[in-house]
């Protein structure tokens, strides 16, 4: 996988020596950073044995816009179905180490931790749908500038791995609270200028 990453910045190099529209260039580019991804993943899951749930990988920030190109970190989040109360702390466990092993091979490849530790290792940003749905909730319901500046990232996604109908129903999430938060978009606005 380093030695794809490794042409892939060569490709991008020779694409815009020779003008070859940007917007093709980050495309293939996406797509390229977002099989990475998944295949270290997938041998995370090797190495650890079958998930405890399904889950979804999501790519946020800049990967989520599909905006990476050469100079990119990772930043990520693992949402994984809901679990009976008395099984979550194993299933959460499992998902940590998935997350930590693909984490740790995909810096390896050449992709940077976020500074900021928006990535899926973090015990943060890795739960359970019912989290990320209060997560999602209290940001879009209770704006303020300082949840605004985290939020903004979160908002911007890709599955990479996993179960789309999870990557769904957080888009759903969102849209329905989309319909009754002005303050929301004020908050937006606001740091977009």
């Amino acid at each position: 996988m380093k030695k794809v990453k490794t042409k892939l910045a060569d490709l991008i190099q020779v694409s815009m020596i020779k003008n070859i529209p940007l917007s093709h260039i980050t495309n293939i580019a996406s797509e390229i950073n977002l099989a990475i991804v998944k295949r270290s993943v997938e041998l995370s899951i090797l190495e650890l044995g079958s998930p405890p749930a399904r889950f979804a990988w999501l790519c946020i920030g800049s990967q989520g816009r599909k905006e990476q190109l050469l100079l990119s970190d990772q930043d990520s989040i693992l949402i994984f179905e809901d679990v009976a109360a008395d099984k979550y702390r194993d299933v959460k466990d499992y998902f940590l180490k998935l997350a930590k092993k693909t984490v740790t091979t995909l810096e390896k490849v050449g992709y940077e931790i976020c500074p900021n530790g928006h990535v899926a290792s973090n015990m943060q940003w890795c739960k359970s749908l019912t989290d990320w749905s209060k997560q999602y909730s209290n940001w879009m319901n209770t704006p303020s500038e300082k949840s605004n500046a985290i939020s903004s990232l979160f908002f911007d996604y890709e599955i990479a791995f996993g179960e789309p109908r999870i990557e769904e129903t957080i888009t759903d999430l969102i849209f329905s609270n989309i319909k009754k938060n002005n303050q929301f978009f004020d908050y937006l606005g606001n740091d977009a200028l």
